[in-house]
C-alpha cells in the first residue's frame, strides 16, 4: 500500500515538473499546423479550380465529341440501312446463282455422263471393229492403216471427228465386202503345209474355197497370218461339185458357212465312228462283240436261205402234172434233184408214201415239215436276244458314265465342264453303239424270221396240194 502510494507521488512530482516545456510544444505544433492546413488548403483550392477547368475543358470535347458522335451513329444508322440493303441483295444474288450453279452443275454432269458413256461407246465400237475387222477375210485385200482403232480401243482414250469419221467408212466399207462374191486367183496354204496359187472363192465374210488342179475344197482364214488355209478334209462329192458349179458360173447355189468357220473347222475335227468307240469305256468291247456275232449269225443264215430258195410254185406245177399222168418215178427224181432244200424234201416225204391213206400221207408230211423247222430256225432265237441284250449294255453304259461323271462332280466340282466330258461321252456313245447295233439286229431278225416263215408256209401249202393231186388221182378208174 505503501508502496503504491509512493510511486504515484513520484508521478506525480515528474509531471508537475514538465508541464511548462509540454505546453510549449503544443503551441510550436498547434502554429506549424496550422501553417500547413492553409497550405493545404490553398493548394485544395489550386487544384479544385485546376480541376473545374480541366473538367469544364473536358466537357467541352465530351460535347464536341457526342455531337459528331451523334451524326456518326446517323451516318452510320445510314450505311448500315445501306448495307443491309446490298446484303438483302448480294443474298438474292447468292441464292440465285446458287440455283443457277446447281443447274449447270446437272448439266455439266449430263453432259460429262453423256460424253462418258460416248466415249465408252466409242471405245467398244473401236475394240468391236478391230476383232471384227481382223477376224474377217476381207482384211487380205484391205490396204488402210488400222492402228488407231487399238488406240481407241483403250480405257480413257478419247476420240476426235476425223476417228469417228474413219470407223464409219470402216463400218461401211465392211458392210459392202461382206456382202460381195468375188473369184480371183490367190495364194493360200495347201493342206501339206505349203503355199499355192490357185482359183479362190470368196462368199461375203462367211465362206471361202479353192479350186486347184483337181482338187476342190474350202479355206479357213487365220487372222494370226493374214492368210487363207487349205482345210485338212476335203468336202464330199456333193459339196465339191457344188463349189466347182458356181466358180464355173453353172450354178446360182454355193455352200456357205454361216458361222464364219467355224462349222467347217468342226468339220474338220470330228473324228469318225471308230475313233469315238474307245470312248464309249469298257463296256464298248461287250457291245462289239455282239454286233459281230450277230452278224456272222445273219451271214449264216442269208447264205442258208439263199441256198434252199426254191421256186416252189414252179416245182409244184411239174410235179403235179407228172403226178396226174402217173409218172412216179419222174416226180421223185425231180424232188431229189432238190432234196437238201425243205420243199422238195418234204414232196418227197409224200411221193414215197403214195400208196399209203391219206391221213398217213397227211401225217408223214407234218413230221417231214417239222423236221425242217429246226434248220430253218435255228440261231434266230440267239438273234432275237442278241438284239435285246444291246441296248441294255448301252443303258448299263449310260448308269456307269453318269456314275463316273457324278464321281468326277464331287472330287472336281461342276466348274470345269471338261471335267465332266469323259463320263458324259461314255454315257453317250454306248447308247449310241447299243441302240446302233441292236436296230439293225431286229430288223435282220424279223426279214429272217419272215423269209423262214414263208418257206414254212410254202411247205405246208405244196403238201397239201400234192396230196390233193394223189387223192385225185386214186379215184380215177
Amino acid at each position: 500500500m505503501k508502496r503504491s502510494i509512493f510511486i504515484i507521488a513520484a508521478l506525480v512530482l515528474i509531471i508537475g515538473l514538465c508541464a511548462p516545456v509540454y505546453a510549449e510544444d503544443i503551441r510550436k505544433a498547434a502554429i506549424i499546423a496550422e501553417q500547413k492546413k492553409n497550405q493545404l488548403l490553398e493548394q485544395s483550392r489550386l487544384e479544385k479550380a485546376r480541376a473545374e477547368e480541366e473538367a469544364r475543358i473536358q466537357l467541352e470535347r465530351i460535347t464536341d465529341d457526342k455531337i459528331a458522335l451523334f451524326r456518326a451513329i446517323d451516318n452510320l444508322e445510314v450505311e448500315n440501312k445501306s448495307l443491309g440493303k446490298e446484303i438483302s441483295d448480294l443474298r438474292n444474288e447468292k441464292e440465285s446463282l446458287s440455283e443457277q450453279r446447281a443447274l449447270l452443275n446437272a448439266q455439266i454432269e449430263t453432259a460429262q455422263a453423256d460424253l462418258k458413256e460416248l466415249q465408252g461407246f466409242v471405245s467398244v465400237s473401236a475394240r468391236d471393229l478391230d476383232a471384227l475387222l481382223q477376224e474377217s477375210p476381207q482384211n487380205v485385200h484391205r490396204t488402210e492403216d488400222l492402228t488407231f482403232l487399238e488406240a481407241l480401243g483403250k480405257e480413257g482414250s478419247f476420240p476426235s471427228l476425223d476417228e469417228i469419221s474413219a470407223m464409219m467408212s470402216l463400218y461401211l466399207d465392211e458392210i459392202t465386202r461382206s456382202g460381195e462374191v468375188s473369184v480371183h486367183n490367190g495364194i493360200y496354204v495347201d493342206r501339206a503345209g505349203r503355199e499355192q496359187q490357185g482359183k479362190m472363192l470368196l462368199l461375203g465374210n462367211f465362206t471361202a474355197a479353192y479350186q486347184s488342179g483337181e482338187e476342190t475344197g474350202f479355206l479357213v482364214y487365220s487372222s494370226a497370218s493374214k492368210r487363207f488355209f487349205a482345210l485338212s478334209r476335203l468336202p464330199g462329192p456333193f459339196y465339191e461339185k457344188a463349189i466347182n458349179d458356181y466358180m464355173a458360173g453353172q450354178s446360182a447355189a454355193a455352200p456357205v458357212d454361216i458361222s464364219r468357220g467355224a462349222a467347217l473347222r468342226q468339220f474338220a475335227q470330228e473324228p469318225g465312228i471308230l475313233a469315238k468307240i474307245p470312248q464309249g469305256g469298257p463296256l464298248v468291247w461287250p457291245i462289239a462283240a455282239l454286233a459281230i456275232a450277230a452278224l456272222i449269225i445273219v451271214l449264216e443264215r442269208l447264205f442258208f436261205l439263199l441256198r434252199v430258195r426254191t421256186n416252189a410254185d414252179k416245182l409244184m406245177k411239174n410235179v403235179a402234172a407228172l403226178a396226174r399222168e402217173k409218172e412216179w418215178d419222174q416226180c421223185l427224181a425231180l424232188c431229189k434233184k432238190q432234196e437238201s432244200r425243205p420243199v422238195p424234201t418234204v414232196l418227197t416225204a409224200a411221193l414215197i408214201l403214195k400208196d399209203e391213206p391219206r391221213e398217213d400221207m397227211e401225217n408223214a408230211l407234218h413230221e417231214a415239215i417239222l423236221r425242217q423247222v429246226p434248220r430253218l430256225e435255228r440261231f434266230l432265237s440267239t438273234l432275237a436276244v442278241l438284239a435285246a441284250i444291246a441296248p441294255l449294255l448301252g443303258l448299263l453304259g449310260t448308269v456307269t458314265g453318269m456314275i463316273n461323271t457324278f464321281s468326277v462332280m464331287t472330287v472336281h466340282g461342276a466348274g470345269d465342264p471338261r471335267m465332266m466330258s469323259g463320263g458324259i461321252s461314255e454315257a453317250l456313245i454306248t447308247t449310241m453303239l447299243g441302240l446302233s447295233v441292236a436296230i439293225p439286229i431286229m430288223l435282220s431278225h424279223a426279214l429272217l424270221s419272215r423269209t423262214v416263215e414263208n418257206i414254212i408256209a410254202q411247205m405246208e401249202e405244196k403238201s397239201v396240194a400234192l396230196v390233193n393231186v394223189i387223192c385225185a388221182g386214186r379215184k380215177k378208174p
